[in-house]
């Protein structure tokens, strides 16, 4: 192969899953559910305008509601009743707030084992190893060797006996 054809042709696609069986074959890109249908060509564009008329829908629908209140109570009171809504929510959502950044409960399970658990884990070590590529995700495809030991000792830690280092 000349050096002309072999930068014209195309890299080889590394993939890091599995070899497809022996016996099975690849159907042809025409077969495939991935291929691109002719249908289908143009529908981005029409939902898009879709989405526009829904959202232009709504902003007429709370103009007209935002005119009648104001026509039936008044400036006045469309802006008490305005601002004692947004105190409402206020009060809700700071509600809501403190609910949701309280710490969880400990949650072991009953009756759970840790030491059966990393026991079945190192038995199973022969098929599965903790690599980088299952530990990535758990650190948002961050780089392993870019990862803290000490995020690694809680990622582990929470996962078989549920505490922190």
């Amino acid at each position: 192969m000349t050096a002309m054809a072999a930068a014209q042709a195309p890299l080889a696609r590394v993939s890091h899953h599995k070899a497809p069986h022996p016996g099975s074959a690849v159907p042809p890109a025409s077969a495939r559910r991935d291929a691109p249908v002719a249908c289908v060509r143009g529908l981005a564009a029409r939902l898009q305008a879709s989405g526009w008329l829904v959202a232009l829908a709504i902003l007429l629908a709370l103009a007209t509601c935002a005119a009648a209140a104001l026509h039936h109570l008044g400036p006045r009171r469309l802006l008490a009743a305005a601002l004692a809504g947004e105190w409402i929510f206020g009060a809700w959502y700071c509600r809501r707030a403190r609910q949701l950044s309280r710490a969880p409960c400990a949650s072991v399970p009953a009756n759970y084992d840790a030491d059966r658990v990393v026991a079945a884990y190192l038995d199973q070590s022969l098929f599965f190893r903790f690599n980088e590529r299952y530990a990535t995700p758990w650190f948002m495809d961050t780089p392993l060797h870019l990862v803290a030991r000490g995020n690694l000792a809680d990622l582990l830690a929470y996962g078989f006996w549920y505490k922190t280092v």
